[in-house]
């Protein structure tokens, strides 16, 4: 577990779900409820959030740019 407070734009948990037709959506909780986006700038978003957190948590699977 990494604290939501170590990484720059976290606010709360996060998911992405892929559809079956690979449709990508969206869903971050806050403390006033959840919201839900299929816009491709916050999914690249979370996804960079994500790999800033496994990164952290997971150094050796870094991958190299």
């Amino acid at each position: 577990m990494v604290p939501t407070r170590a990484h720059r734009g976290v606010r709360g948990p996060f998911a992405v779900a892929t559809s079956e037709d690979g449709n990508e959506t969206a869903h971050a909780e806050s403390a006033f409820g959840g919201a839900v986006s299929t816009r491709q700038e916050d999914l690249a978003t979370v996804v960079s959030i994500w790999e800033s957190i496994r990164t952290d948590a997971c150094p050796w699977t870094r991958r190299e740019t």
